[in-house]
């Protein structure tokens, strides 16, 4: 046996045994009848990385729900809740004009049995400050699909970019937090609570400063998933083929734009090797991104 695979060999017993520790203190269901299989790949490594991550998630969430049934006989339980995650929430009235240009930003692109039940504008300690201090422009409003397991920990420490060992579905054009105009697309990024034959879910409307932005026009290109050059660009655009009508992109006072037209197919002759089939936007710093508002619906 050469140096060479001995070496390899060293390599692959550890890996194995690495495994084995792993497979022992993380229990995975649907294994009963099957060989576990070894953690030998960069796309498995990714993959139970997402699998822990999901855990510490819902860690999170179980301390907070455990503390609040422990101070259940001084503090309700929702208001116990309420005071852990340091955010103000408040529900929109739907005659609202805020609520009017988020249900008509949600139908151009919902499948018809989806139904809104609240919109909740959200206020997070610092993330304004943070926002305004990174002083980046071009700024949407833009959609953000999310487990409601999740919904805890992202209204407490808000939307993070991804470590590099993270999930590597859905996140074709590289790291960073996945946005988009359409909330048809950010949907399918969208689990919740079944019951009845219906599912409840939670969407995130979020203010994002693009700033200057890498256009990703074609998918063969060498550097559509390497890692965003910051010292040039602050987000990364990748364009679809379908595209809300842009003649109806309205600015508000506060000088954010919303995407509010239907969607259409894309005619822009700069666009035309279209590299996915929906328009996403992924920002490479936490800071860019704010939570506006929750949307509770039911599909």
């Amino acid at each position: 046996m050469s140096d060479e695979q001995a070496e390899f060999k060293i390599l692959l017993e550890s890996i194995c045994q690495l495994t084995n520790e792993y497979y022992g203190v993380i229990p995975l269901q649907g294994y009963g009848s099957e060989k576990l299989s070894m953690i030998d790949t960069v796309e498995s490594v990714r993959a139970h990385a997402q699998k822990l991550d999901d855990i510490l998630e819902l860690e999170l969430s179980y301390k907070i729900l455990l503390a609040a049934q422990a101070n259940l006989s001084r503090m309700s339980p929702l208001d116990y809740l309420y005071k852990s995650i340091n955010c103000q929430l408040e529900a929109l009235n739907p005659d609202d004009i805020d609520s009017q240009f988020i249900l008509r930003y949600i139908r151009a692109s919902a499948p018809p049995n989806t139904k809104v039940e609240q919109i909740l504008k959200i206020s997070r300690a610092n993330d304004d400050e943070r926002f305004n201090e990174r002083n980046v422009g071009n700024r949407y409003l833009l959609w953000h699909g999310t487990n409601i397991c999740n919904l805890i920990s992202i209204l407490m420490r808000g939307l993070l970019v991804e470590p590099l060992c993270a999930k590597g579905t859905g996140k074709q054009f590289g790291r960073g937090i996945y946005t988009a105009d359409e909330f048809g697309k950010s949907l399918a990024y969208c689990s919740g609570v079944k019951k009845n034959g219906n599912e409840s879910c939670c969407m995130l409307l979020c203010e994002v400063a693009l700033g200057n932005t890498h256009m990703v026009t074609d998918k063969t290109s060498s550097d559509y998933r390497a890692q965003l050059d910051t010292s040039k660009y602050q987000s990364r655009t990748a364009h679809g083929s379908s595209i809300p009508d842009p003649r109806y992109t309205i600015i508000r006072d506060s000088g954010v734009r919303m995407p509010l037209g239907e969607i259409i197919t894309c005619k822009n002759a700069q666009h035309l090797a279209h590299v996915c089939t929906h328009n996403e936007y992924i920002i490479a710093d936490s800071s860019q991104i704010v939570i506006r508002y929750i949307i509770q619906f039911v599909r």
